[in-house]
């Protein structure tokens, strides 16, 4: 086999294992900054501070965000309540990338021939061509 596709292949891997490392550590990191965040506001809390400023120069400021979560099982009403009172705008109808992926695989289209006619138009489909790697 060709020196150089190996060459080239070992540093696809390299790659590949890097980012994987790079991944991870960034994770790390995340899990930390949130647990210095839970700290450091509670010790905020605790001492009655709303800012500071600390040696660094930097302000430090507690933020209260209001999040809302709806559950899977009232998706449905919330969309026809804002819908029903005036908010339509902010209703998107959307397909998963992914799901849409797996269903257009499932049905066997794998040319834009194939697609059903209701799709011809709107669909167009590509190839992309990767390299797979698995540890032996």
């Amino acid at each position: 086999m060709n020196d150089k596709l190996m060459i080239e292949a070992e540093f696809l891997t390299h790659l590949k294992d890097n980012k994987t490392q790079v991944e991870e550590e960034l994770k790390q990191i995340k899990k930390q900054i949130e647990n210095q965040e839970k700290k450091l506001i509670d010790m905020m809390v605790e001492s009655e501070l709303q800012n500071f400023k600390g040696k660094n120069g930097i302000t430090y400021s507690l933020k209260t965000t209001v999040i809302p979560n709806v559950l899977a099982e009232n998706k449905v009403a919330l969309v026809e309540a804002l819908k029903e009172n005036g908010y339509a705008g902010l209703v998107k109808e959307e397909v998963n990338a992914q799901t849409f992926k797996s269903f257009v695989k499932e049905q066997g289209w794998e040319t834009t021939d194939e697609l059903p006619e209701y799709l011809q138009n709107i669909v167009s489909l590509y190839e992309k061509t990767t390299i797979g790697t698995r540890r032996s």
